[in-house]
């Protein structure tokens, strides 16, 4: 199937710029056989749509209740899905600890004015374990 580049990019960019579901109409076609279920993750979402957010499924075989935006009221979308392109990474951290008392806005503000421009870390702040968290 040959996906249209242009027609992608542009629904791409409308949905990063604007946050514009990228929604693919029946008489176009499908840039893929299969398609990741996307929710809005808020408090509105079904609790079966919810389990189906990240799941990839065929266009030709939907879950029970249809394609994402199918079933009365779902504002789900479907994020075309294309294997050769999707990556996975998975990250460890071990021995992550924070190095001292976290500081407080007023331990920046004085930093800020008496540091003389010297930079320092995440873990010199105290506030590491919980960025990682």
């Amino acid at each position: 199937m040959r996906i249209d580049r242009q027609l992608y990019q542009k629904a791409f960019q409308a949905y990063l710029r604007k946050g514009t579901p990228i929604e693919w109409s029946i008489k176009q076609e499908r840039p893929t056989t299969h398609y990741i279920w996307r929710t809005r993750r808020d408090g509105k979402v079904r609790s079966t749509h919810a389990a189906r957010e990240g799941q990839v499924f065929s266009w030709n075989d939907p879950p029970q209740g249809g394609n994402p935006g199918e079933d009365y009221g779902c504002r789900c979308t479907a994020e075309p899905y294309l294997p050769e392109a999707s990556e996975f990474m998975e990250i460890t951290l071990q021995g992550v600890s924070g190095g001292g008392a976290a500081w407080s806005s007023r331990d920046f503000v004085r930093h800020y004015y008496r540091g003389n421009g010297r930079g320092v870390t995440v873990r010199e702040t105290g506030h590491l374990s919980a960025i990682v968290d």
